[in-house]
């Protein structure tokens, strides 16, 4: 047991200590379990193709219903077997748990609503569909490349408002030197300067953008390379460092904990094992 809770990222405090718990741990440790546990979100999402505006056609209201709440009974019963090893307590103290139970009580009362009417209505709960399959223990590697990715956002947000920033001045700069050329279709408005400034970092529009002020002033070259040097070569490559070792960091503590569980789980086998006083196994051990 001990370990698979380092395989697994259990805590120790959870260890089953009496049979009750140790069964309990048997029956949500198991790979019919995680086989069940992947099946039943993911079968509940599959109903987005019956359901309307898919083009999929033939399902009663209360036929999807019924699958619906079928599967969400499946998931909330996979919830009460893990809790009934973890006990109830240490549950509701994740808040994965709090989200998840919110969201599936959520699931049931949009159900129980379309039944009553029998009619399709709009539904944003759907959506969140996908979190549910998230929880699944054979996904746990993408659960916590997904934790990464949020950890990582407050750094990101920082480049994502520094490059607002920079692209707001440089628009506004179009919009009053070239919005008054008669022939120009780029910089008429502030948005449309935005805009097309905004798609000049991918250099998808030059150099389209400056043939038109470059037949009225032969200097906008030089607004638009200076524009390119900054955005394209310095800020975005910038912004790719940042969110690179964001992430990498991140992830790198988490694998140094994860490895750190491990042997500490192996160190509590190992002292099961070993009955002699000094620490040391023998050889006909």
């Amino acid at each position: 047991i001990y370990l698979e809770e380092g395989l697994d990222n259990d805590k120790f405090d959870t260890h089953p200590k009496t049979e009750k718990e140790y069964r309990a741990f048997r029956r949500s440790h198991n790979h019919i379990y995680y086989t069940i546990e992947l099946l039943a979100p993911f079968c509940l999402m599959l109903l987005a193709l019956v359901e309307k505006p898919a083009t999929i056609k033939g399902m009663p209201v209360w036929a999807k219903g019924c699958l619906e709440i079928t599967f969400i009974s499946v998931i909330l019963v996979l919830m009460v077997i893990r809790g009934m090893w973890l006990g109830w307590k240490n549950t509701f103290r994740q808040r994965r748990t709090i989200m998840k139970t919110v969201l599936i009580i959520g699931l049931l009362i949009d159900s129980f609503v379309e039944m009553v009417y029998n009619k399709y209505h709009f539904r944003f709960l759907r959506a969140l569909r996908p979190l549910l399959l998230f929880d699944a223990h054979y996904l746990s590697g993408l659960r916590r490349v997904m934790r990464d990715i949020f950890y990582s956002l407050t750094p990101i947000l920082d480049m994502l408002v520094l490059v607002f920033v920079f692209l707001t001045i440089f628009a506004l700069f179009g919009y009053l030197l070239f919005s008054s050329m008669p022939d120009d279709q780029y910089f008429q408005t502030f948005k449309s300067s935005f805009v097309q400034m905004f798609v000049l970092m991918t250099t998808s529009n030059h150099p389209d953008i400056m043939t038109v002020q470059y037949d009225h002033k032969s200097w906008t070259p030089i607004f638009f390379d200076v524009f390119l040097l900054i955005g394209l070569y310095l800020l975005l490559n910038l912004f790719l460092a940042v969110v690179y070792g964001t992430f990498g960091d991140h992830e790198k503590n988490k694998f140094q904990k994860l490895h750190l569980h491990k042997r500490a789980s192996l160190i509590k086998a190992f002292s099961l094992i070993v009955k002699e006083p000094d620490g040391v196994m023998k050889y006909g051990q």
